[in-house]
Order: structure tokens, then C-alpha cells, then sequence
């Protein structure tokens, strides 16, 4: 019986790792697999030879088990004649016990094989003669049947306020496939909240988990968001502070509305307006929309300008004096 060694028909290393052995069986799976090579007995002989050492090695105690008998197996199997099959002796100077196996048939192999590594939950699939009939889905109760995962989702505020769709690229961990799928962003969603999408996690398709997406909101044109309330701030005319009036500001949704300044409104001052912020997921009562008064100070002014002001000066000395001598 010629020794089969695992590692050369995965084409990777000794010490490789157990990502690099999935990714070795998953990549000549797919080249090999008999729905590809239809009528082609060479590929279908070598899929069912990938898939019995991708058994083996992706298992990390039978790959130890393996490894602990692989390296004599070869010496041990031609040298064996004089032996009796499970007869053992001790070489003289090592303090290692060497078994011997005898003149095994293949058929004797696979029952050697399934008593030494298991069954490996295969049953007669493997080891009987349905042998010929293997094909990758034998080997499926091996990878998970569904399997949760997440990802990050940016977003912009505009998006978050309005509602919108997305089209995301999913790769699934499993087998490394690619699909787009059309994701539903509702109006009002916050940061940090988990969408879930059903159904499109990782997995064969019509058995995969769910796709969480946590979302992140990025800002948008100097608004905040503090938990139902729009914050933003508004810059005013100091004669609109003064006098009272109104200015012009743009929301989130890029729409003109306009703004209520009452007169004398101090630089800094917050204007509530109702209704006007946050819509809610649930579809309950909006948040405000809360503008921050900067007013802003006439610049390069004219003589006559200049003088008013003079005069407004006088005026509120004036007015000062005559308050302070009553």
C-alpha cells in the first residue's frame, strides 16, 4: 500500500496553518469538484483524494495523529512483511514504540483508516463501497450549515434622516463567494444601531445566517446629532440680532427653511424649532431642530456708517447716564 501523504495533495507545507489548509481544500474543491469536471474520472478521483485529506488535516487532532504516524508510515509499510499486522517492536537506542501494519489492502486501508481517525461522521459514504458516489456535499455537515456576521455600515446624516437603500458587497467567510444585495436604511436610524438583514449571512444559499450591520453615521454640513434634537449653528446680521428678522438655513435634507431671529437676540443664543429634528424609527414624535445665534459684525464700513454708530453711541451713553442719576 503506497503511503498517501496529505500535505502534497493539498499542495501545502508541513507547517502550514489551519487557514492555509481550508484555503488549499476550498481552492482544488472548486477546481476538481465533478459538477465542473462532468464525465472527467481523473478530477473525480482526485476531488474524493482532496476531500479525504482536507478530512484529515483540517481536523486538528486527527492531523496530529497523522502527523505522530505519517513520517514512518512510508518505511514502515514496505518493511512489514516479516511482521504480523499489529505487531510492534522497539528500535534498539530510541525510547519510541514502532508499530507495523502488515501487507494492507485497499480495503484493508479503509478499515485501518476508520479505526485509526473515526468515521469522521460519514458513515459508509467513505469506507463502503458508495465510495464512487462522494461528492463535496458529503463533507457539508463539516462547515457550519449558517453562520452570523457583521459589518460596518458609513452613512451620512442626510441618509440617516430621510431613510435610504444601499448596495453592499458581501463576501462570505466560508467559501469566499461575492453577492450584492440591496440593503433598506429606515428614516431616523442612529449611530451605532444593528440592521439586521435575514438570511444573508454566511452559508449555502437558503441555509445562511443572518448579516448584522452596525451603523455609523459621519456629519453633515456642521450639524450634530444629540440624541432626538439637530444642532447647528446659523450666522446673523448684527442689525437682524438687533432688530429681529429673519435668515435662511439649509437642513440636513439640503432644503431652504427660513428663520425667526427675535430682536435683541444675544450672539450665542439657541432658537428652538419644534418638530424639525430627528424623525423616529418608530414613527413617534420628531425631535427639534435647535439653530445657535453667531452674529456676525458689519465690516469695512462707510463714513456714514461709521457715524451712525457714533450717534447710536451717544444715544446708549446717554440713556445710561439718565438711568444711573435716576
Amino acid at each position: 500500500m503506497e503511503f498517501k501523504d496529505y500535505y502534497k495533495v493539498l499542495g501545502v507545507s508541513k507547517d502550514a496553518t489551519e487557514e492555509e489548509i481550508k484555503s488549499a481544500y476550498r481552492r482544488l474543491a472548486r477546481q476538481y469538484h465533478p459538477d465542473v469536471n462532468p464525465g472527467d474520472s481523473s478530477a473525480e478521483e482526485r476531488f474524493k483524494a482532496i476531500a479525504e485529506a482536507y478530512e484529515v488535516l483540517g481536523d486538528p487532532e486527527k492531523r496530529k495523529r497523522y502527523d505522530m504516524l505519517g513520517a514512518d508510515w512510508d518505511h514502515y509499510s514496505k518493511t512489514s512483511a516479516g511482521w504480523p499486522p499489529g505487531g510492534r517492536r522497539t528500535q534498539p537506542g530510541y525510547g519510541r514504540t514502532t508499530f507495523t501494519f502488515g501487507n494492507l489492502s485497499d480495503a484493508d486501508f479503509s478499515d485501518f483508516f476508520k479505526q485509526f481517525f473515526g468515521d469522521l461522521g460519514l458513515g459508509d459514504h467513505l469506507f463502503g463501497h458508495d465510495l464512487h458516489d462522494l461528492d463535496e456535499r458529503s463533507f457539508s455537515r463539516r462547515r457550519p450549515v449558517k453562520r452570523d456576521i457583521e459589518h460596518e455600515l458609513e452613512i451620512g446624516l442626510d441618509e440617516a434622516f430621510t431613510g435610504s437603500q444601499r448596495s453592499i458587497e458581501i463576501v462570505d467567510p466560508t467559501d469566499g463567494s461575492r453577492r450584492k444585495i440591496v440593503v433598506d436604511i429606515p428614516p431616523g436610524v442612529r449611530d451605532g444601531t444593528r440592521l439586521r438583514i435575514a438570511g444573508e449571512g454566511a452559508g449555502a444559499p437558503g441555509g445562511r445566517g443572518n448579516l448584522y450591520l452596525k451603523v455609523r453615521i459621519r456629519p453633515h454640513r456642521g450639524y450634530q446629532l444629540r440624541g432626538d434634537d439637530l444642532y447647528v449653528k446659523v450666522n446673523v446680521p448684527l442689525t437682524v440680532a438687533v432688530l429681529g428678522g429673519e435668515v435662511q438655513l439649509q437642513t440636513v435634507t439640503g432644503d431652504t427653511i427660513s428663520v425667526r431671529v427675535p430682536p435683541e437676540t444675544q450672539n450665542g443664543q439657541v432658537l428652538r424649532l419644534r418638530g424639525l429634528g430627528m424623525p423616529s424609527t418608530k414613527g413617534g414624535k420628531r425631535g427639534d431642530l435647535m439653530v445657535k445665534v453667531n452674529v456676525v459684525l458689519p465690516s469695512n464700513l462707510t463714513e456714514q456708517e461709521r457715524e451712525l454708530f457714533r450717534e447710536l453711541e451717544r444715544l446708549t451713553s446717554a440713556s445710561s447716564s439718565g438711568r444711573d442719576e435716576a
